[in-house]
């Protein structure tokens, strides 16, 4: 009862709310009520002032410190090791969250206690795994029928996590599971994934999401301008010699030799003064995409997705 006066009050004292926070500090995985739901004359206003007490006190915690002193810590368990490399890959490249499929719920337990600051989705075929899972900090519980593949399982919780709103198309995730899908205790696998059908990945320029028909350019001497219209441009170097069918584009790609310097000065500063999306430093884009080909330019998450990705901020 850490909020025990709201049994009878609809507000908590100042040193319960201290308690809630001090134990969101200490690293405790859930917070409980008791009487103040059971019995109170207040149930709704405490798990409101529990829920708002957790979260601000989470704003505060020292995520990366707890990481960091995780690191200087030895273990000869693999599930560790490999936890820890998790989370270190998560904030290296920005990563929006985890998906681990267990069936014990060890490997979700053992990244929790790592305190990461993004949500782990936890998939498991085991009805009791799932109910112990909802007790672990940061924890999202998936209940799921037990798969044989790597590639079914990761289909599934992608659908589970989009339509929850976990995840958003093109986020970023660290994924963990055993090689031997669906043994318990095999956990020795890291991999990091984009959510939906990544085509191209290169170097955003500006913020925006367009999407058009794919037209490859290898030389832009006696290509009409007109011919590039509301199109993706893919171009392997840039110049002002590009500019007319770069103008009538609505975003543009460019697949630039490693030597390639002036290319990858010009065409930034030209998309900037167009405001016009666009990727560069892309590998083998003209082997991938097709002339014609549908697809959506994300700029601000540097990706190119198969077919229309709907997005608010797409352009016209």
């Amino acid at each position: 009862q850490m909020l025990e006066s709201m049994i009878y009050n609809p507000r908590p004292t100042r040193a319960e709310v201290s308690d809630v926070a001090n134990a969101i500090y200490d690293g405790t995985d859930a917070v409980m009520l008791s009487g103040e739901t059971a019995v109170g004359k207040y149930p709704t206003e405490a798990v409101n002032m529990m829920d708002q007490v957790a979260r601000e006190a989470e704003k505060d915690f020292p995520h990366q410190l707890l990481l960091e002193r995780h690191s200087k810590l030895k273990t000869t368990s693999v599930p560790s090791a490999l936890t820890l490399a998790c989370a270190k890959t998560s904030y290296n490249l920005g990563a929006n969250s985890f998906f681990v499929f267990t069936s014990s719920g060890l490997t979700p337990r053992l990244l929790s206690r790592l305190r990461p600051s993004i949500p782990i989705v936890s998939l498991t075929p085991k009805e009791q795994t799932y109910h112990q899972m909802a007790l672990f900090w940061g924890v999202i519980p998936v209940l799921g029928e037990s798969f044989s593949t790597y590639a079914e399982a990761f289909t599934s919780l992608c659908k589970v996590a989009l339509e929850r709103k976990l995840v958003s198309l093109g986020d970023l995730v660290v994924i963990t599971s055993g090689s031997t899908f669906g043994l318990t205790g095999t956990t020795n696998t890291m991999i990091v994934e984009n959510i939906g059908d990544v085509l191209v990945r290169g170097r955003g320029v500006s913020k925006k999401t367009v999407y058009g028909c794919v037209y490859i350019v290898h030389n832009p001497e006696g290509v009409p301008a007109y011919s590039a219209r509301d199109r993706i441009l893919v171009i392997t170097r840039c110049d002002e010699s590009y500019l007319p069918i770069i103008e009538e584009a609505r975003g543009v790609v460019l697949q630039n030799g490693i030597e390639d310097q002036a290319s990858v000065d010009f065409l930034p500063n030209t998309l900037t003064a167009l405001d016009k999306p666009g990727l560069t430093h892309t590998e083998e884009a003209t082997q991938i995409l097709k002339t014609g080909q549908l697809v959506t330019l994300d700029s601000e998450k540097q990706l190119i997705y198969k077919s229309i990705i709907l997005s608010n901020n797409r352009g016209s």
